[in-house]
């Protein structure tokens, strides 16, 4: 199994980025005359994946009043991947707003225009990722806070059809899911959670674009 990285550490690594790309883009849509009509669409998604993330870091900190019987519920790969791919999404998003300064510095407004229309597709693409980012993470606080077991239960199954569903239709992430697999082959299914919250301990999980690669199977570096 590899070092382990803190729930807390990833979390806020999370916060961090999502909170890096929020700002990065406000500060260009108030800059930019005719901003692409995404770019609140953006934003609002960004926004949303942080108080999520918020949630699940407040949550971290109480994790010692949760039923040993919800903690179960939890599956580790589940929660390795939806903060593995919530990195990924990030760094998917802030290499696709790294092209619109230069974009907005054209001289060409009929280029300009027809630039940014080819943006739209891959923003809406983006925006979609995040809200599913957003969904798995919202299904692992319910599953953890929810009062009714009947509403946990329900929770939990959506959130494994949802990520058999991203196993079978992204190759990417299922080669991370087959290699997170293997290193947590010799561990219980669930989540070991402790009563000190700092201590709970997780793989490696990607936190830059480099590293991210890294965790991948060697074919993807030379597609």
């Amino acid at each position: 199994m590899s070092d382990p990285l803190s729930i807390s550490a990833s979390i806020a690594g999370l916060i961090t980025l999502s909170t890096v790309v929020y700002q990065t883009l406000s500060d260009f849509a108030d800059k930019v005359d005719k901003a692409p009509k995404s770019t609140q669409e953006i934003l609002y998604a960004v926004a949303e994946m942080r108080l999520a993330l918020n949630s699940i870091s407040e949550l971290v900190e109480s994790f010692h009043k949760i039923s040993p019987r919800r903690k179960a519920m939890v599956q580790l790969d589940h929660l390795v991947i939806a903060l593995s791919r919530a990195v990924m999404t990030f760094t998917d998003l802030e290499l696709f707003l790294s092209n619109w300064p230069e974009i907005s510095a054209m001289q060409s407004s009929a280029w300009k225009r027809i630039r940014w229309a080819l943006q739209e597709d891959k923003a809406t693409r983006l925006v979609k990722k995040l809200s599913e980012n957003k969904t798995s993470l919202l299904l692992i606080l319910n599953i953890l806070q929810s009062e009714s077991d009947f509403e946990a239960q329900t929770s939990n199954q959506v959130l494994t059809e949802q990520m058999e569903t991203l196993r079978a239709e992204n190759r990417e992430m299922r080669v991370l899911m087959d290699q997170i697999g293997n290193d947590i082959q010799s561990i219980a299914g669930s989540v070991k959670f402790h009563d000190n919250a700092s201590s709970i301990g997780l793989p490696t999980i990607p936190q830059t674009a480099e590293s991210i690669r890294t965790a991948l199977h060697p074919a993807f570096k030379n597609p």
